[in-house]
């Protein structure tokens, strides 16, 4: 193995920020990989979290003003991620470029990189591309360069099914599918719900609040109003801010709600305590996002040993998993009223919890981490280090 030459790794979000649910993600994986394999360039976006940190030699790419990461002028950086990403390659020489997508403007500039320095690249994709942009600017670049990323890379990595199927029938390409991977050592699963009644039940949300679930979210807000007979409150434990996340959401000061900005290491905990855990995917999505997408919490939540409430459209990737796999209960329609029955059945109904917290941690082990970070160092060329190695170099 020649650790002379690593990967550069290219990422707009990438631990310790955790900006976004990809970066989780990155953090999982790369936690794994042997530190000397690998080198990063990265943006420096916030919020971070420094538990998250790998040990290893990283760019950063001073993306300011950050607003400008979520406009259509995004890919102006392109020319400066180039620049950042080709004198880095220089001092570190890597054998090989991974591009993380999404956020169009690092995967287009990791391609031109492969290109000026002559070296294959692989591309790890999260979500559709071009169906997934708004702006007609947006578009173009994306019919432009979607082709050639996904047709020219030697590997060509996704995170679903739903994925592979989609580049598959797009462009005649076979897929690797890479899953998110879950640390087992640090998660534990098993089944953690014992039926106790309670004087307050807890309903859990993790992670950020954006416009792929947003509305899933205000209807359980909505649904907590509407609960009278159980006692609830609904937990936010998220990277944003609770003036501003409450202010998106209309939470008021009589809801019986809580918004706690939390570190990653409490995430498990918080996760495993909670009587009922939510994710939902937006009604208001086109039908390819909504087909594709697979939120990062969902698969932390699936070893927590919880009752879970998927919100999200009956076409959905998530919800057709569901389906398939009887792991948490599925509300399929943008309806209060069915949310609030969810809720009231999973709390009052023991039995039924403890079915749908029995399947969550035996659908789990499809994420299981080593299984999963093989299939990317398997391609790449790339070593492994254990559970002990790996917590340190996370150090």
């Amino acid at each position: 193995m020649n650790y002379q030459r690593p990967v550069i790794v290219m990422a707009r979000s990438f631990p310790p920020s955790i900006e976004a649910g990809g970066s989780v993600v990155l953090r999982n994986l790369f936690g794994r990989i042997d530190p000397r394999d690998f080198v990063v360039v990265a943006g420096n976006l916030p919020p971070q979290d420094p538990v998250t940190r790998l040990n290893v030699p990283t760019a950063v790419v001073d993306i300011f003003p950050a607003r400008y990461i979520y406009s259509r002028f995004g890919f102006l950086f392109v020319p400066i991620v180039c620049m950042v990403a080709v004198l880095f390659a220089l001092r570190y020489r890597p054998r090989h470029i991974l591009a993380l997508y999404p956020f169009d403007f690092f995967a287009i500039a990791a391609y031109w990189v492969a290109c000026l320095l002559c070296l294959p690249y692989s591309i790890y994709l999260h979500d559709v591309w071009e169906e997934a942009q708004k702006s007609s600017i947006q578009k173009k670049i994306a019919r432009l360069f979607e082709p050639r990323l996904v047709r020219q890379a030697k590997h060509v990595f996704v995170i679903s099914d739903a994925l592979r199927e989609h580049f598959k029938k797009k462009y005649g390409v076979e897929c690797i599918v890479v899953r998110h991977p879950i640390p087992f050592h640090i998660f534990l699963p098993k089944v953690r719900y014992d039926g106790a009644s309670k004087n307050l039940y807890h309903i859990v949300y993790t992670g950020n609040v954006s416009q792929l679930n947003c509305d899933t979210v205000r209807n359980l807000i909505d649904s907590g109003r509407h609960i009278r007979d159980i006692p609830i409150q609904i937990d936010f434990c998220t990277a944003q801010t609770s003036a501003e996340l409450a202010r998106w959401l209309g939470i008021t000061k009589k809801d019986r709600v809580t918004i706690q900005t939390v570190s990653s290491a409490e995430i498990p905990y918080i996760q495993q305590n909670a009587d009922l855990l939510f994710v939902g995917i937006s009604f208001e999505l086109n039908a390819m996002t909504a087909n594709t997408v697979f939120p990062t919490k969902f698969t932390e939540y699936l070893c927590a040993g919880k009752p879970i409430i998927v919100h999200a459209p009956a076409d959905s990737f998530l919800a057709r998993f569901v389906r398939e796999h009887e792991c948490a209960y599925l509300v399929e329609k943008p309806d209060m009223e069915r949310l609030c029955q969810a809720i009231v059945d999973l709390l009052s109904k023991p039995q039924l919890a403890t079915h749908y917290a029995r399947k969550a941690v035996e659908t789990a082990q499809y994420f299981e981490d080593r299984r999963q970070v093989h299939i990317l160092a398997d391609a790449l060329g790339m070593r492994l280090i254990e559970d002990g190695m790996a917590e340190s170099a996370r150090a």
